[in-house]
């Protein structure tokens, strides 16, 4: 029998047993409906699905809104193709061997994700300068346009990417002076094309130059120091940032800054680093030895060169020893650093002068002083050659030979009281004017060199704790100083604070000795608090202000803090101009604002630099 002849009969066989209401097989009924659908993945173009299985089902037909997309004999992670950025409801239908379809199983809803976008911005039209100063640049531009849309622009100065912008503005910030760049700005949209860039040409401006003659350090340890002297750059001269130190092997260790050195030299500010020690046996083992002292000198001049610096700025310190050393008697060992020390400058002076820079000494103060014997009161004279003037602090300086060799002379005039004395001014206006005054003696003849001074003044205050361990009065003259009695810390030695009462050779005499509880501490002009203290006055007689409150940390302790301000200033800068000398600051960051104000600091810099 033929199979065409077969499946007539069949047909045939069906239609007769409908017609007498036989019912189908359960076979006939066509697959039985897929299950759930579920999605695992769903990328740009296609989607990963899972749905459960049809009995006698021969293949399945994925729908995705309605539309077949996909025939697959799998159930499990089917990858079915679709279109980017759209949403779809996708389902299963189940096909057996006939070709009869199920019903669609349930769906899943999933949207894939957005189309790339192959297409770049339009570059904004044009690019334009809308402002200038000498350390920014201000840059506009109007709106580009995609066909996604634009996110943002970038901005380029030489080629290189600053930054990004949500708007159509931009400020280019931390610029050099007096330069010429090249700005550039591309557009960007969602898929991250970018535009062709539009260009433009600009300079920042010229800064005005520095016109003052205040010669100061900055601190390269704080950051608020550089920011002061930013702030306050036109009355200044010179800086000496605190960049070198010098080691007993006369090597210089440190880092410079080469972006404070171009701001301040942009500004016609010199700068000369400061080369620093306060080792006693590093500057003894450098200067007393002339391998290791020359080795110093060329070594200094090698970085000022290198760095491109104005000059070098020397601060060695250090109290002469109090013992002979090697068969010398303490006077030849201290003659011998002295000399040495002086050696080492004129070195130092010869190598940079030859490069065209200069030469900065800071050295320590000295004056001349002497004790009323009517009253044990401290009298100030103006003799340099006073036997009083051979310090331990100050011996180091031969003051004819290092002005002579160097540029300039920065006398730390500060310390009459110190963190481990008892409280009072840190410059007296009345010692400043001693120190002053010796160095006129001492140059009496060499108005040159007298040229080269600056007086170095502090601008912090110190903060001291102490009391009154016990008061004596007696006869004065005609009896005996006292013994000063020992202070409970043992580590500190009770200091007297001498006053006179009635006619001077015939009164009293009034020791207080006075014991600290602690150690002064340095303090800021900006940090002082006045209303922590009880009294505040300003001390006429030494120039510098003055608070004070009882010490609630210690019973009988009184607190004292002495502090400079305009006022103080004022005076120290009168008394420098008064002399013929310069003012300096030890050192830049949270002194007293106002002090820039004052006339004496503002004034015009004649154009020599001595």
């Amino acid at each position: 029998m033929s199979a065409r002849l077969v499946a007539r009969l069949a047909a045939a066989l069906t239609v007769v047993a409908c017609a007498h209401g036989v019912a189908s097989p359960a076979w006939a009924a066509g697959p039985v409906r897929p299950g759930p659908m579920t999605v695992s993945t769903v990328a740009q173009t296609a989607a990963v699905v899972s749905f459960g299985a049809s009995p006698r089902a021969a293949s399945y037909e994925i729908r995705a809104n309605g539309r077949t997309v996909l025939s697959t004999r799998r159930t499990t992670r089917v990858r079915v193709p679709l279109r980017c950025g759209r949403t779809y409801e996708v389902r299963a239908v189940a096909v057996d061997r006939r070709g009869r379809r199920s019903q669609a199983s349930p769906g899943a809803r999933l949207r894939t994700r957005a189309c790339l976008d192959r297409t770049a911005p339009t570059a904004p039209s044009r690019l334009t300068v809308t402002a200038r100063t000498s350390t920014t640049v201000t840059l506009a531009w109007p709106a580009a346009t995609d066909a996604v849309g634009v996110t943002g622009y970038l901005v380029h100065r030489d080629g290189v990417v600053l930054g990004g912008a949500l708007g159509r503005s931009y400020v280019a910030g931390n610029l050099r002076p007096g330069t010429s760049y090249e700005w550039s700005v591309r557009a960007r949209d969602r898929a991250g094309n970018l535009s062709a860039p539009v260009v433009v040409r600009a300079a920042t401006t010229a800064p005005l130059p520095a016109t003052g003659d205040v010669r100061a350090y900055v601190l390269t340890t704080d950051d608020e120091s550089f920011r002061d002297a930013q702030r306050n750059y036109q009355q200044l001269d010179r800086v000496f940032p605190t960049f070198f130190t010098v080691t007993a092997g006369g090597d210089i260790i440190g880092t410079g800054r080469p972006s404070m050195t171009t701001w301040f030299q942009d500004r016609e500010v010199l700068v000369l680093p400061r080369f620093h020690t306060e080792d006693p046996a590093a500057i003894e083992a450098v200067v007393t030895d002339p391998a290791r002292r020359s080795h110093a000198a060329e070594q200094i001049a090698r970085v000022v060169s290198a760095g491109g610096y104005d000059g070098a700025s020397l601060d060695l310190e250090m109290n002469m020893p109090l013992t002979g050393l090697n068969g010398l008697t303490v006077d030849q060992r201290w003659d011998r650093i002295r000399n040495g020390y002086s050696d080492l400058v004129d070195e130092v002076a010869a190598r940079v002068h030859a490069d065209g820079g200069l030469v900065s000494v800071a050295v320590s103060p000295n004056w001349c002083s002497r004790t009323d014997p009517s009253t044990r009161e401290t009298v100030f004279c103006t003799d340099s050659s006073s036997t009083s003037t051979k310090r331990r602090r100050a011996h180091l300086f031969d003051y004819h030979r290092l002005a002579a060799a160097a540029d300039e002379l920065w006398v730390m005039a500060w310390g009459l009281h110190w963190s481990t004395s008892e409280a009072g001014p840190v410059a007296d206006i009345r010692w400043l004017a001693a120190v002053t005054d010796y160095y006129d003696d001492l140059f009496e003849d060499r108005p040159d060199l007298i040229a080269k001074l600056t007086l170095g003044t502090n601008l912090y205050g110190m903060d001291w704790s102490q009391y009154v361990l016990r008061t004596d009065r007696i006869v004065w003259p005609g009896t005996p100083f006292p013994a000063a009695p020992a202070c409970p810390d043992s580590s500190r030695a009770a200091r007297p604070d001498t006053s006179y009462e009635g006619t001077p050779g015939a009164g009293t005499l009034v020791v207080e000795w006075i014991c600290l509880t602690r150690y002064a501490a340095t303090w800021e002009h900006s940090d002082i608090d006045p209303a922590e203290f009880v009294e505040q006055h300003f001390d006429d007689a030494s120039g510098e202000n003055v608070l004070s409150a009882p010490d609630p940390s210690y019973a009988g302790a009184q607190r004292l803090l002495w502090y400079v301000d305009q006022h103080t200033i004022d005076r120290r800068a009168q008394l420098a101009a008064d002399r013929g000398w310069r003012i300096g600051f030890w050192r830049l960051g949270r002194e007293d604002q106002d002090i820039w104000q004052l006339p004496a600091l503002v004034g015009t810099n004649p154009g020599s630099t001595p």
